[in-house]
């Protein structure tokens, strides 16, 4: 059960969408990460780790421990994520969650490694949680590593949550490999179309993600055209420039607008879009904003959720 307290941290981290805070200016005064493979300070490493160890002493409080782990996500270090992992095995519920969402911040291999063993021990216990699992399953998918794609796929339309299956069809979606679009081909092969409905759209989105291609809502094309160009596919290192409302669909949920797009997306482009938490402009139908055919936010839809099948199995 999470406190205010708790709660309040949670969604200052996850900012839009479930993603983390804008990259500008930052939200909620949290401190911005430094880019991919920026060396890091050793003074706020060693700062870092003494606040998380007396967060985590015998005289730290619950909101304390929540700050020190909301700080930690802008220091990437193997001794911060040994530090912060501590949090996984506290008694409080929100504390574990806050854990989560930091080691899926961390852009460490160890924080990753932490998130699989901590999924692994867990699942079971985990299975009917409608807050915990689906943010773990998102933090995992949050590194985009090829090593987290048997887990990702691991019973992926068996869940007792919407959310939990979202976080695994669009955490497939972020490792930008052909064994991940593989898995979802299979993933759509498994299911009949009325299981379908409320993941749809996620399936639409990932399959977009891989292979630049927007092939619709409706499982049989997936199938036709993996068929015709399997052979010989690459994908892509870098993510394809797609629709604007599939674009949205993705910044929204991960909170990483693209380079030099974030802020015009966040702000407004002057054209009607707005940010990313509705306003949309309505480009065909369902990928407005909240307000739209797509059911907006209900059932952990992310905004403009197409095709008016968006909240169709919200597991609130």
């Amino acid at each position: 059960m999470f406190t205010p307290i708790a709660l309040a941290f949670v969604l200052a981290l996850q900012g839009p969408g479930g993603g983390p805070p804008p990259a500008e200016g930052g939200s909620g005064g949290r401190p911005q990460q430094p880019p991919a493979g920026a060396p890091v300070d050793p003074k706020a490493i060693d700062e870092c780790v003494a606040n998380l160890q007396a967060a985590f002493g015998k005289d730290g409080s619950t909101a304390k421990k929540l700050d020190a782990l909301g700080k930690a996500t802008a220091v990437v270090d193997a001794r911060v994520v040994a530090a912060a992992k501590e949090g996984l095995s506290d008694k409080e519920t929100s504390v574990v969650a806050a854990t989560v969402e930091t080691l899926g911040q961390l852009r460490h291999p160890s924080a990753l490694e932490a998130l699989q063993s901590f999924y692994k021990k867990e699942r079971k216990k985990l299975a009917d949680d409608l807050t915990l699992m689906p943010a773990l399953v998102k933090a995992i998918g949050r590194h985009g590593s090829p090593s987290s794609i048997a887990l990702l796929k691991d019973d992926a339309f068996d869940q007792k949550t919407y959310l939990t299956a979202q976080a695994r069809i669009l955490s497939l979606g972020n490792v930008r490999t052909i064994e991940s679009l593989e898995a979802l081909i299979d993933l759509s092969k498994m299911v009949g179309p009325n299981r379908m409905d409320g993941l749809r759209n996620d399936m639409r989105l990932s399959i977009a993600q891989l292979t630049g291609v927007d092939l619709g809502p409706e499982s049989a094309a997936w199938t036709r055209w993996w068929n015709d160009n399997k052979k010989g596919f690459e994908v892509a290192k870098e993510p394809p420039k797609l629709d604007a409302g599939l674009q949205r669909q993705w910044e929204s949920y991960w909170g990483v607008p693209r380079e030099g797009e974030g802020r015009a997306r966040r702000r407004g482009d002057g054209k009607g879009r707005g940010g990313d938490t509705g306003g949309g402009e309505g480009e065909g139908e369902g990928e407005g904003g909240d307000s739209g055919k797509g059911g907006g936010r209900r059932g952990g839809v992310p905004p403009g959720g197409g095709g008016g099948r968006g909240g169709g199995k919200g597991g609130g």
